[in-house]
């Protein structure tokens, strides 16, 4: 696995250990796929017992990196400094979008969504090759220390972004010499187009897991029913029986029958389970980094390249400037004022649209990334079809657990 060093460099590992570094980013997509980059870091994030603030409680959480070999305890601010630090060093990255912050109203529902979506998110961060690779993130997966949120701001709030110091920045115009307006407009359709396909699975995914939800519930009360039913103490009356042993016999048969209806629940619950860690979760970690490029997409257009088109518009009214003074004769600033003003401008435009190829360049990656990451879809849909198959075929999900994993 590729790794960023401190340079911004990319660097790998031969297979004597020693360090060596790449010549820019553009190879390290070379040969992965995604089983390498779920086999890069695993994260698992759970529920911490809450504490107690000054006002009131919140909610921490346990934070594994099976990597790294680390657990660590954060709080949903830690989080948020840490993608702070991500976004302003990375720009020109798959940065994922955190889940809100909720102020009123948190209920048992929201926060095991809020974890299920945090686990996405630093999945999806340590497995990048260039984010899982930085300081920042090796120190909030390792860091034990108190008062994380300040702590990551106040050591990695002033460091310089990947652009500043990365070795394809001088020669960031080369690397994207053959891209075309239309070739980036065709492959952000085609994304736009896999991010709605992707959704609608998602939702069809969702609700089929919660039919199987739905229907381990409706199994399980079914149980109970006949469990309550054939623990009545109560014997049937002469008079309501009239010597019949039809009732006491068929309350024997419910309790043998109750049990089989507990297996079924169990059966169909963890099913339903496999469909919601399996099925939705991976669908939804593809949503959110279909998310992470549009967002990418959108602060090249707006940051970069706005910025990029106001130094262009200041240097042509400098040029015009310059020419209506030299006809005019005015006083004020002088020609040669004008002409200094216009070669610093120059260097400033200079660097503006390196850094505007630089963003292109790394949004090529990206895309590249994005398109490793869509292998695990045909993975994520044979899942579905194995986990309704064995559950349909009434066999132990135990028993099938290679099919579907």
């Amino acid at each position: 696995m590729a790794a960023a060093t401190t340079d911004g460099n990319i660097s790998t590992q031969n297979s004597n250990g020693e360090k060596m570094v790449k010549e820019g980013a553009k190879d390290y997509l070379t040969g992965l796929s995604y089983t390498k980059l779920f086999e890069y870091d695993s994260i698992e994030i759970d529920l911490a017992p809450e504490k107690k603030g000054i006002f009131n409680t919140y909610q921490e959480y346990f934070v594994k990196s099976k990597r790294l070999a680390s657990c660590v305890e954060r709080r949903y601010t830690d989080f948020v400094s840490f993608h702070e630090i991500l976004i302003a060093t990375y720009p020109y990255r798959l940065v994922p979008k955190l889940p809100p912050k909720k102020m009123m109203g948190v209920d048992v529902k929201f926060i095991e969504e809020r974890r299920r979506a945090l686990r996405r998110w630093l999945t999806l961060v340590s497995q990048h090759p260039v984010l899982s690779e930085d300081p920042t993130t090796r120190f909030f997966l390792t860091f034990t220390g108190p008062k994380v949120h300040s702590k990551i701001l106040e050591v990695y709030k002033r460091m310089p972004d990947e652009f500043t110091t990365s070795f394809d920045a001088s020669k960031s115009k080369e690397l994207v010499e053959s891209v075309s307006p239309s070739l980036i407009a065709s492959s952000r359709s085609q994304i736009q187009v896999i991010f709605a396909g992707v959704s609608q699975l998602r939702t069809v995914a969702e609700r089929i897991a919660q039919r199987s939800q739905d229907y381990a519930l409706d199994v399980a009360e079914i149980g109970i029913q006949m469990l309550k039913m054939a623990n009545d103490p109560q014997s049937a009356s002469e008079w309501a029986a009239s010597g019949s042993n039809v009732w006491e016999e068929t309350k024997v048969g419910f309790k043998a029958i109750a049990n089989d209806f507990s297996d079924l629940y169990t059966q169909a619950n963890n099913q339903a389970m496999v469909q919601q860690e399996e099925v939705c979760e991976k669908l939804n970690l593809l949503l959110d980094l279909l998310t992470a490029h549009q967002m990418l997409c959108e602060r090249h257009e707006k940051g970069v390249a706005q910025d990029h088109q106001r130094a262009l518009d200041k240097m042509l009214a400098f040029k015009k400037a310059k020419i209506q003074k030299s006809i005019s004769g005015s006083e004020g600033e002088t020609l040669d004022q004008l002409e200094a003003r216009m070669m610093e401008q120059e260097s400033v435009i200079a660097d503006i649209e390196m850094r505007s190829a630089y963003s292109l360049h790394c949004m090529k990656l990206e895309t590249q990334l994005v398109h490793t990451y869509l292998g695990i879809v045909t993975e994520i849909m044979s899942s579905l079809i194995s986990v309704q198959v064995i559950g349909h075929n009434g066999k132990s999900l135990e028993d099938d657990a290679d099919q579907i994993f």
